[in-house]
C-alpha cells in the first residue's frame, strides 16, 4: 500500500482484508461530535427534493461566499470557494507561480505534492522537536532571505503537533516575509478551535497572503469536499480563476452554509 496521507480507510480495508468500519483512524483529525444538525437537515432535504440534483450549482457560490466572508470577518470579494482545502492549496500554488518555496517540516503532505505538481522548487526547513515543533519566525525569515524563496507554506495551528504561533507573531511574520518579496500560504484548517488567533480579519488586504480555511475537520465533513480561502484583493480573482467552472457542488454549498451558521455547534465543540 502506498499513500500520501491517511484517511483512506477503504484502501486500508482492502489491503488488510478488514472492515473499514472497524478501523480507528489516528491519521485524520475529524471532530468526533459528527456534523452539525443543520448539515444533516440539508442532506435530508436533498432526498426530499431530488430535482435539486438535476440543477447545475451556482458557479460563483454567492450565498456561501457571503456566509464565509461573514464568518471570517472580511469582504466577500476577498473570498474564494473550492472543493476542499487541498484543492484550494493546489490552486493557490499554481496561481502564485512561485519559483522556490520554503517549507517547514513536518507538515501536511499535500503541501509538497502541490508544489511538485506546479514545478516549484522546495527548500525544506526542519522544525525542532525540542521546541515542540513550534515555528520560529526568526529562523524562518533567515532561511527565506538566504534561499531567496518567493513562497512559504505553513499551518497554524501546526499539523500534526498542534503548536500555535500567536496571532500578533503570525501577523508580524507574514508582513516581514512580504517585505522580502515572499508570498505566504497560511493553512488555518484547525483555527476554529482557537478562533481568536486567526489572522484573516486583521491582515492588510494588499499583502501577498492566502489563508486556507477548511470545513472538513472542525465540522466533520471530509466526504463533502468544501472549503474557502481568504486572499488579498489583487490575488483573490486570480485564485478563483485557477478553478474550473462549477468548482463546488450545490449540496456542498448548502451544507457549508448550514455548518458555518451553527455557532452553538462551534461552542459545543470547543468545550
Amino acid at each position: 500500500m502506498s499513500a500520501m496521507h491517511g484517511g483512506d480507510l477503504l484502501a486500508v480495508g482492502r489491503d488488510f482484508g478488514c472492515d473499514p468500519a472497524a478501523l480507528l483512524d489516528f491519521s485524520a483529525n475529524v471532530n468526533p461530535l459528527g456534523p452539525p444538525a443543520g448539515v444533516l437537515e440539508v442532506l435530508r432535504a436533498t432526498l426530499a427534493e431530488p430535482a435539486l440534483l438535476a440543477r447545475y450549482p451556482d458557479p460563483q457560490a454567492v450565498a456561501l461566499t457571503a456566509e464565509a466572508a461573514r464568518h471570517a470577518g472580511v469582504a466577500p470579494e476577498r473570498v474564494a470557494i473550492g472543493n476542499g482545502g487541498a484543492a484550494l492549496l493546489d490552486a493557490a500554488v499554481r496561481a502564485l507561480g512561485a519559483r522556490h518555496c520554503a517549507l517547514p517540516l513536518p507538515a501536511f503532505s499535500e503541501y509538497a505534492r502541490a508544489l511538485a505538481a506546479a514545478g516549484t522548487a522546495v527548500g525544506r526547513f526542519a522544525l525542532r522537536a525540542e521546541d515542540d515543533f513550534a515555528l520560529d519566525p526568526k529562523r524562518l525569515v533567515a532561511r527565506v532571505r538566504g534561499a531567496g524563496a518567493d513562497l512559504c507554506i505553513f499551518a497554524n495551528p501546526h499539523n500534526p503537533s498542534g503548536a500555535l504561533l500567536p496571532r500578533a507573531a503570525m501577523l508580524a511574520l507574514v508582513t516581514r516575509l512580504a517585505e522580502l518579496g515572499c508570498a505566504t500560504i497560511v493553512d488555518e484548517a484547525f483555527i476554529d478551535y482557537v478562533p481568536d488567533q486567526t489572522i484573516v480579519d486583521a491582515l492588510d488586504p494588499d499583502l501577498p497572503v492566502v489563508v486556507l480555511r477548511s470545513l472538513t475537520k472542525f465540522y466533520a465533513l471530509p466526504s463533502l469536499r468544501i472549503g474557502y480561502a481568504v486572499a488579498s484583493r489583487a490575488f483573490a480573482p486570480r485564485l478563483r480563476a485557477a478553478f474550473p467552472s462549477w468548482p463546488t457542488g450545490m449540496i456542498e454549498q448548502l451544507a457549508a452554509c448550514a455548518a458555518l451558521a451553527d455557532e452553538s455547534y462551534a461552542q459545543r465543540t470547543r468545550r
